[in-house]
């Protein structure tokens, strides 16, 4: 028996997101059990084809249209670190220009974002460039062997944690870079994690449609961690199960608001199946989710 279903009848029951053309397509570079790759495919899927993507140096160099690979179906741009929110705002103003209507997305790992470009981000926040940028959160440069960055967690173990220990755990508290950006007072900013598709979906699909500066901080797995393959969605979703990572988003800098609330499973779920925190006290970390999740509930208590 054969089944002849037509496109648009299938979109008359589905949800607008099962229909949506695939960009990011078979054949990539990225590590097995990467968390980034999941990501990437529902960004692509939500934004569409009207879009131009610039990605920094990163992991995602590697699985994001390099010349050997077929993905993605969209125009892409390599740059260097600190060079991508520049070339994003001229970019955005060039298209403007010329009377074309091309989303400029920007997909950066943390390194760019919190670090080596932390000050192209800032100056293209400040300036509201019409650009949404996607920092892809794997907290640490994970493609030049796990090496630790602002992002890096406390109790995490990193090849450079420290000068004089080897694989010792950092030990600075992370930047915030939501509150950074934040405090620029920008349109839109949120969290997000693809282990809860929903929640990003429609995330990108409401900074798509904002005019400006906007910026979503999304958590990607990574096999760098420790983290076996086949666990990868298991560790994103305790991530945010825990506490550890919420969900959230922030609109002009001061109107928060929790878009997930998590059962605040014990964190130690979320760090035993992880190698970077073997070994390790937790207290630092624990300490930091209950400071993180009360300064986030007081914020978003004042615009219910």
């Amino acid at each position: 028996m054969s089944i002849d279903i037509r496109l648009d009848e299938l979109a008359e029951v589905l949800e607008p997101s099962a229909v949506q053309k695939d960009l990011f397509g078979h054949g990539h570079n990225a590590c097995p059990g990467c968390g980034s790759t999941p990501a990437v495919r529902m960004v692509m899927r939500v934004i569409g084809e009207r879009a131009i993507y610039l990605v920094p140096a990163s992991c995602a160099s590697l699985y994001v249209a390099p010349s050997d690979t077929i993905t993605p179906a969209a125009p892409v741009i390599h740059t260097v670190f600190a060079g991508a929110f520049a070339q994003a705002e001229g970019l955005s103003y060039a298209l403007r220009r010329r009377g074309r209507d091309e989303l400029v997305v920007v997909w950066a790992g943390d390194g760019a974002c919190y670090d080596i470009g932390l000050g192209g981000l800032s100056g293209i926040a400040a300036r509201g460039a019409d650009v949404l940028v996607f920092c892809n959160d794997n907290e640490g440069y994970q493609n030049t062997g796990g090496h630790q960055s602002s992002a890096t967690p406390p109790s995490a173990t990193t090849p450079s944690g420290r000068p004089t220990a080897e694989d010792a755990p950092a030990i600075q508290q992370r930047k915030d870079l939501v509150e950074i950006i934040a405090a620029h007072r920008v349109p839109y900013i949120a969290t997000a994690c693809p282990a809860f598709p929903e929640d990003l979906e429609a995330k990108v699909r409401k900074a798509k449609n904002i005019k400006g500066f906007r910026m979503i901080l999304v958590l990607t797995t990574c096999v760098t961690w420790g983290v076996e393959a086949r666990h990868s969605m298991k560790v994103a979703r305790l991530a945010v199960d825990t506490g550890y990572f919420p969900l959230y988003e922030v609109e002009n800098g001061i109107r928060y608001r929790i878009t997930y609330e998590p059962p605040m499973r014990p964190v130690e779920e979320f760090a035993a199946l992880q190698k970077r925190f073997r070994n390790n006290n937790l207290d630092s970390l624990k300490r930091e989710i209950q400071m993180k999740w009360e300064d986030l509930r007081f914020k978003a208590s004042r615009f219910r």
